[in-house]
C-alpha cells in the first residue's frame, strides 16, 4: 500500500467508501495476512468504531474503539449478530436501513441508538457500505460508528440554556411593558396639566414660572417617548407589531421628519442635505413606521453632529429595493463599539458624565421597525469623520 493510499484512510471525508474499496480489493484478490494486518492497524487507530460483518450481520471484525464503545472485550464481540446492538422498537428502523443498503450499496450519517453489554443505550452516528466480491457480489458488510453522547449532551444543555433566557427575556419585556403603561397614566396628566398652564387657560404666568412649567412639559415629553419606544420594542418582540403596508413616495415623509427637527437643526446651525429624486419608485411600507425610523435616525444625526456640520439623506433605487443612506460629518462611532449598536440600552459613551443624552433604545427600535418592515440596516462610521446609517426597503 502507498503512501498516498494511507491518506485516503486519514482522510475523514469518505473514511467509509475509501476502507471499503481496499476491503473490496482484499477480497478479490485474496492479498496475504501482512495487507489485511495494515487496514487492522489504521482502523485501530481510528477514533469512531470500525467493524466488518458477514452477511448474516455476525461481527468478524472490530477495532478498539468499537469495543469500548458498547462495553465488550475484542473477542467477546467476535461472532455477536449486530441486531444485539438493537433493542426490538428499532427493528422497524433496521429492516429501512438493510434495504437502504442492499439497494444503495451503502448509508451514511444514520441517527441510532446503540445497546452496551450493561444495558444503556447511547446515541451514534451509523455509516455503512457493502464489500464486494471478484464477481461484484456482496461478501460483508463494513460499519463505521461514531458516538454523539458528547455532542446529544452539549445539544441538550444549549437548548435548556436557551429556554432560560428566552423566558427570562419574556419576563423583562412583560415587566418593561407593565411599568411603561403604569407610568403613562400620570405622565399624561402631568404633559396635558403643563400644557393648559403654558397655554394661560388658568391665568398669566410670570417669565420664572413659565420657564419652570416649560422644563415640566418638555422633560415629560421626553420621558413619554421613552416609554413609546419600550412599549414599541416589547410588542415586536413578542410578535404583536402590526404592519399596515402602503405604497408610496419617501420624499414627503422624509420632509415632514425634517419640519420637525428644525428647530434642532437650526439651534446648532446644521446644513441639511436631500438627496431624494421626487420621482424615485415609491416603497411599500408602514407609513407610520417609515416616518419613525427616519426621525430616531436623523435626530441621532443632528445629536452627535456638532455646529455648523453637515447632515443628509440620499436614496436611490437598486434592482427591487430602494437604499437609503443617514449621513452626518459628527463625532463618528468606534470601530469595536459598532457591533453592540442596536443592543437595547447600550451607549457607545456609557459613562455617568457622557455629553450626550438618551436610552440607547433608539437604535435597537430602528433596526426592529427595518427588520419588521422586510428591510435590512447596517452602519459604517470612523471617529472624527463621521456616520453613515444604510438601509435597503422594498419597492412597491
Amino acid at each position: 500500500m502507498s503512501d498516498g493510499d494511507g491518506d485516503r484512510f486519514r482522510d475523514n471525508e469518505g473514511f467509509v467508501g475509501s476502507v471499503t474499496h481496499y476491503l473490496s480489493k482484499f477480497v478479490e484478490m485474496k492479498l496475504v495476512e501482512n495487507d489485511l494486518n495494515i487496514f487492522k492497524s489504521i482502523s485501530y487507530k481510528a477514533n469512531y468504531g470500525i467493524s466488518v460483518l458477514d452477511m448474516d450481520g455476525n461481527i468478524i471484525y472490530a477495532n478498539e474503539a468499537f469495543s469500548q464503545l458498547h462495553g465488550y472485550s475484542a473477542d467477546e464481540l467476535l461472532n455477536i449478530n449486530f441486531l444485539m446492538f438493537y433493542h426490538e422498537g428499532q427493528v422497524p428502523h433496521l429492516k429501512r436501513l438493510l434495504d437502504k443498503l442492499l439497494s444503495s450499496d451503502g448509508c451514511e450519517n444514520e441517527d441510532v441508538w446503540h445497546m452496551r453489554k450493561d444495558g444503556s443505550i447511547f446515541p451514534a452516528i451509523l455509516e455503512c457500505n457493502l464489500i464486494l466480491d471478484g464477481d461484484n457480489e456482496p461478501s460483508y458488510i463494513f460499519v463505521a460508528l461514531r458516538d454523539l453522547t458528547v455532542t446529544k449532551k452539549a445539544e441538550d444543555a444549549l437548548k435548556r440554556a436557551m429556554s432560560i433566557a428566552d423566558a427570562a427575556n419574556c419576563s423583562k419585556s412583560e415587566f418593561l411593558a407593565n411599568v411603561s403603561h403604569e407610568l403613562r397614566t400620570p405622565l399624561n396628566s402631568i404633559v396635558g396639566f403643563s400644557e393648559i398652564l403654558l397655554d394661560g387657560r388658568c391665568g398669566g404666568l410670570n417669565d420664572v414660572q413659565r420657564r419652570y412649567v416649560q422644563n415640566v412639559s418638555n422633560n415629560g415629553n421626553h420621558l413619554s417617548e421613552i416609554i413609546n419606544e419600550i412599549l414599541e420594542i416589547s410588542k415586536i418582540e413578542a410578535g404583536k407589531a402590526e404592519v399596515n403596508l402602503e405604497d408610496f413616495c419617501i420624499l414627503p415623509s422624509v420632509m415632514e421628519v425634517k419640519e420637525s427637527l428644525m428647530h434642532s437643526i437650526s439651534l446648532k446651525n446644521i446644513s441639511f442635505v436631500c438627496d431624494v429624486n421626487p420621482e424615485l419608485h415609491p416603497i411599500r411600507l408602514d407609513k407610520t413606521k417609515f416616518k419613525h425610523i427616519l426621525h430616531h435616525l436623523l435626530i441621532n444625526a443632528v445629536k452627535f453632529t456638532s455646529d455648523h456640520g453637515s447632515v443628509g439623506i440620499h436614496a436611490s433605487a437598486i434592482s427591487d429595493m430602494m437604499h437609503i443612506v443617514i449621513f452626518d460629518d459628527g463625532i463618528g462611532i468606534p470601530r469595536e463599539q459598532l457591533p453592540h449598536l442596536y443592543d437595547k440600552f447600550y451607549q457607545v459613551d456609557g459613562s455617568t458624565k457622557r455629553k450626550y443624552g438618551g436610552t440607547g433604545l433608539g437604535l435597537a427600535l430602528t433596526k426592529k421597525l427595518v427588520i419588521l418592515n422586510s428591510g435590512q440596516m447596517w452602519v459604517e462610521s470612523e471617529v472624527n469623520v463621521g456616520t453613515k446609517v444604510h438601509m435597503m426597503l422594498p419597492l412597491a
